[in-house]
Formats: structure tokens, sequence, C-alpha cells
């Protein structure tokens, strides 16, 4: 939803849906009183990014939300993720291990970088940890031990206690 970025961050926001084979393509347009548009988008796939680049501000950064099946080795999520300047997953909804989040950033167009939303989740538990170890909320006898267990995503383990750990 664009009114919710705000005036500071005036966004034309792009939101494509895949048409079902030989439905009819879908526009709608809403434009925000803070400068903001969204156009929302249902046409078939191939012809999506086609509509969507001649629309892009050159000077803007274009940020790609992949909300589709697994990337890898997708030729639709290789064609838009060659218009973004960052891409953002949701590796845990994916169900993609630390190895294959990491895969996927090396198989980006250069210039492109990759954000993991499982990442942004870790956040609260993050702060709590902190909060635990220094200032005046820290335990008197101080924290010991932390000991991270999950299990998840095959031989890898949970992508989220990788990341976790791996912050540690």
């Amino acid at each position: 939803q664009p009114e919710r970025l705000g005036r500071r961050h005036p966004a034309r926001v792009f939101l494509v849906h895949p048409a079902a084979d030989g439905a009819a393509d879908r526009v709608r347009l809403a434009a925000c009183p803070d400068g903001s548009e969204m156009v929302e988008l249902q046409l078939d796939p191939g012809r999506a990014a086609s509509v969507v680049m001649p629309h892009l501000a050159g000077d803007l950064p274009v940020v790609l939300l992949w909300r589709g099946s697994d990337p890898r080795g997708d030729a639709e999520f290789r064609l838009w993720s060659g218009l973004a300047n960052r891409v953002l997953v949701d590796a845990q909804r994916l169900r993609l291990s630390a190895a294959q989040v990491a895969a996927l950033a090396r198989e980006l167009p250069p210039g492109v970088s990759l954000g993991e939303l499982t990442w942004t989740r870790l956040t609260p538990w993050r702060l709590l940890l902190c909060q635990g170890l220094e200032g005046e909320l820290a335990a008197p006898e101080g924290i010991r031990e932390v000991a991270i267990a999950a299990g998840g995503l095959g031989r890898g383990g949970s992508l989220a206690a990788t990341l976790f750990t791996g912050w540690l």
C-alpha cells in the first residue's frame, strides 16, 4: 500500500499477478495524496515485464519483492531481478537453506543485492538478547550460555537458527 510509505518516501508500486490462461488483462491504478502511485496488473507473465519496464523511473531504485515459487532456475525471476537494484525473498516461506540463499545471491545480475525477510523476523530476538547482556536490564549474574536448537530445512537446519547463530 503506497499510502503507508508517507510523504518522505513516495513510490511507484507495481503489483503484478499472473493471469490465468485465456483470462483478460486487468489494470487498476491508484494515486495517493502523498505522490505515491500503485498499479495493479493481472496479465500474462511473459508480457508483464515489458509493460512495467517503460514506467520505471531511471533515477530511483527498483526493489523486487518476490512472492512467487522457488526462484532458483525460474526464468521469470531472472527477468524481473534483472530490472531490480535489490531483490527481497522470504526464504523461510520458500524453504530455502542458508546455502541455497547464498547461491541465489551469487546468481543475481551484477549490482543487484539480495535481502532476506527471515533476518527481519529475528530483530525482536536480537534486541531481547542485547538487553539481557548490557545496560540496566542485564541480569545481575549475567548470561552465561545461549543455546539455539531448531530443526527444519533438511541437513542445513533452520535458516533462522543459522542466521541468529551467525549474528552471535
